[in-house]
C-alpha cells in the first residue's frame, strides 16, 4: 500500500508510536521547509503579501455544549477494516465513501443514503480516496495510486474508475483531497512538494488545462457558492497544531478562522448553503494522547464563515472525523462509536439553521 504522508495532519511534528513502514513518510511530511517558497505566484501564506483582519477564533466558547442534534443514524456497518471520506452527492440519494472492509487497499463504494446494498465504483491495485461530486453531480473527482504515487483523477459518477482521466500525471509529489468550484470548471487540492517539504495548495482549470499555485496549506474545502477556500495550516513555530484558514481568491486575502494553541482544528466542511463550517478537533475533549502515544480527533464542531457561534456538536468518547455536509442540515462524519469506523449522520441542533431555506 502506497502511503499518504498525513499520519500528522493534525500537527506539524508528530508525537506518535508509528511503524517502521511509514517512519520516513512521517519524517518527510513534518519537516518544515528551510525557508518559506519562492515562487513568483500565489502565496497565501506570505503576510507581507497579503492582508490579513478578521480575528480567529482563539478558544471557541460554543452556545452550545455536548450532543446538539437529532436523528442520529448509521449508514455503513462493516466489522472488517474502516469506511471513511463520506460525500453526498447533490441530489441528496447517494453516498460514496472509501473502504478497506473487502481489500487491505482503499476502493470507493456508493449506496443510497439508507440502503444496504454497496456497488463498488472502483477495483484497481491501488488505493482510492477522497471522492468528491462535481456540483452537476456528473463527475466523480478522488485521489489514487494507480501511476505510482497519489494523483487526481476524474470520472463519471457512476463509473469513476473506468472513465477516469488524470489531472496531475506530469507531476511525481503525492496529490489528494480533490475540491471543486461552484461553477464546476475548477479542482483545488493539496500537494506534497518534494521542494518544500510541505503541503501545498494548487488549483486545477478543466478548460484551460493548467494549474496555478496558491501556498502553503492541507485539505481544501471550496465554498458552495464563493471564490472561497478554507484549508488547514500549522504555525511554523511552536505550538504547532493546525489551525482552520480560508482564502478568498478573488483578493488574495486569507483569514485564520479557527485556532488554538493546545489542540487542533482540521478536517473542514461546508454546509450546502455555505453559511456553516464543520471541522473535527484533536487534543480539545480528550487533551491526552491515547495508548500508543498518538493523538486522535476529538468531535465535531461547527463554526459560521465569519468564525463566529462555535457549537460543539458531538460528545462522543469514541473518534469523530471527516465531517461532510448533506442535504436538510444533515451532517455525515466517521464515527468508532459502534467499535469499528463507520459513516453515521446526525440532524445539527442551532438556532441559525431552524428558518433556512436555501438548506433544505
Amino acid at each position: 500500500m502506497i502511503l499518504i504522508p498525513v499520519v500528522c495532519w493534525f500537527r506539524r511534528i508528530a508525537s506518535a508510536a508509528v511503524s517502521v513502514a511509514v517512519i520516513a513518510l512521517i519524517a518527510q511530511a513534518c519537516t518544515p521547509p528551510e525557508k518559506p517558497s519562492e515562487r513568483n505566484d500565489r502565496l497565501i501564506d506570505q503576510p507581507e503579501n497579503l492582508p490579513r483582519d478578521d480575528s480567529p477564533t482563539p478558544d471557541p466558547e460554543p452556545f452550545a455544549r455536548g450532543e446538539m442534534f437529532t436523528e442520529l443514524r448509521q449508514h455503513t456497518t462493516t466489522a472488517i477494516g474502516e469506511d471513511t471520506d463520506p460525500e453526498i452527492a447533490p441530489d441528496g440519494a447517494t453516498l460514496v465513501f472509501a473502504s478497506t472492509q473487502h481489500t487491505p487497499r482503499f476502493n470507493l463504494y456508493s449506496k443510497t443514503i439508507d440502503g444496504r446494498v454497496l456497488r463498488q465504483l472502483t477495483d484497481d491495485p491501488g488505493d482510492e480516496r477522497f471522492p468528491r461530486f462535481s456540483p452537476d453531480g456528473k463527475l466523480l473527482a478522488y485521489a489514487a495510486t494507480k501511476n505510482g504515487n497519489w494523483d487526481i483523477f476524474v470520472g463519471s459518477s457512476d463509473q469513476p474508475g473506468s472513465t477516469a482521466e488524470c489531472l496531475t500525471l506530469d507531476s511525481k509529489d503525492s496529490e489528494i483531497c480533490p475540491t471543486w468550484s461552484p461553477d464546476g470548471t475548477r479542482i483545488a487540492f493539496c500537494s506534497y512538494s518534494s521542494r518544500s517539504r510541505q503541503w501545498e495548495l494548487w488549483i486545477y482549470d478543466r478548460r484551460r488545462r493548467r494549474r496555478e499555485h496558491l501556498g502553503a496549506g492541507f485539505l481544501p474545502a471550496w465554498h458552495p457558492k464563493k471564490e472561497l477556500v478554507a484549508f488547514q495550516k500549522a504555525r511554523y513555530r511552536d505550538p504547532d497544531w493546525y489551525a482552520i484558514w480560508t482564502v478568498d481568491l478573488t483578493g488574495n486575502r486569507t483569514c485564520e478562522l479557527v485556532a488554538h494553541a493546545d489542540w487542533a482544528a482540521v478536517q473542514s466542511s461546508w454546509s450546502r448553503c455555505g453559511n456553516f463550517l464543520a471541522f473535527a478537533t484533536v487534543g480539545k475533549d480528550r487533551g491526552a494522547a491515547d495508548p500508543s502515544g498518538e493523538f486522535k480527533p476529538d468531535n465535531i464542531w461547527i463554526v459560521s464563515q465569519e468564525g463566529t457561534t462555535p457549537a460543539q456538536i458531538t460528545s462522543e468518547s469514541a473518534i469523530e472525523a471527516w465531517p461532510c455536509w448533506g442535504p436538510d442540515g444533515r451532517l455525515f462524519f466517521v464515527s468508532e462509536r459502534s467499535g469499528y469506523k463507520n459513516i453515521w449522520s446526525i440532524k445539527p441542533i442551532l438556532p441559525e439553521m431552524v428558518d433556512m431555506p436555501e438548506e433544505q
